[in-house]
């Protein structure tokens, strides 16, 4: 594959731009290009962006293979090379979303929120489930604590909280367990949490607010795609994101 010459081209997840670097310090995987990389706080473990099946991308397309090897169209000598390109397949239709839905914790499942882990490395963008809850229970008056469930199995928690000082609903701790990380589960949970604020569970607020480390780019992406802007409210490496419920 390598010696067709034709690397994939990253992206860089803060400005769309060329990615050059990688950072391989955990999953979700993070790319930069190098102004971006250059902005990026605290201890941060850089490699960079290589044409190697190590990114994880494999150019080849089987029969419909482009570059005209064997299985690709008419084959004229014992390579199979035709000299030809063979025209590109249609494109396949959208995957369906999985359906993802949220499930109070309560007895028969708060031990499957305490066995979900975060990736290496993500400890510092979020706090388990076992810190959550006990949260949770503090303020039990004004929160309710879920399982993110996927065919029937939990693979990640959130909570949502009502802030009576200021009147605005809070989306806490979102986590995906690390092996279930890649599968748009985040975005589908946090739709769902979009949707349960929506019924005023606790206040008449239309305000959500959330808050995303600095360095967090793929969280911080996320909750862009749906409204989340800067409010310009910033804690150490936390900043402070709002939307309006419709």
């Amino acid at each position: 594959m390598l010696a067709r010459n034709h690397p994939y081209q990253f992206a860089c997840d803060r400005c769309g731009k060329k990615a050059t670097i990688v950072n391989a310090d955990g999953w979700p995987r993070v790319m930069y290009c190098d102004t971006c990389a250059g902005k990026v706080r605290g201890d941060t473990y850089f490699l960079p962006v290589v044409n190697s099946p190590r990114m994880g991308v494999c150019g080849y397309c089987g029969e419909f293979d482009k570059f005209g090897y064997k299985g690709a169209g008419k084959a004229k000598n014992d390579s199979g090379d035709t000299g030809k390109a063979e025209k590109s397949p249609k494109k396949a239709p959208k995957a369906k979303r999985t359906a993802v839905e949220l499930r109070e914790i309560d007895e028969d499942n708060f031990l499957d929120a305490f066995n979900l882990k975060l990736a290496p490395g993500q400890e510092r963008f979020v706090s388990h489930p076992v810190r959550s809850l006990a949260q949770a229970y503090v303020y039990r008056d004004q929160c309710q604590p879920f399982g993110i469930y996927a065919k029937g199995k939990m693979v990640g928690y959130v909570m949502v909280i009502y802030d009576y000082d200021i009147d605005e609903y809070d989306i806490w701790h979102m986590m995906i367990d690390e092996k279930e990380q890649g599968k748009g589960y985040g975005s589908e949970a946090l739709d769902r949490a979009i949707e349960y604020i929506g019924t005023k569970p606790f206040g008449d607020s239309n305000r959500i607010a959330l808050t995303c480390s600095r360095d967090n780019a793929a969280a911080m992406k996320l909750y862009e795609s749906k409204g989340f802007t800067a409010s310009g409210k910033e804690d150490d490496e936390e900043i402070e994101m709002v939307m309006t419920a419709e």
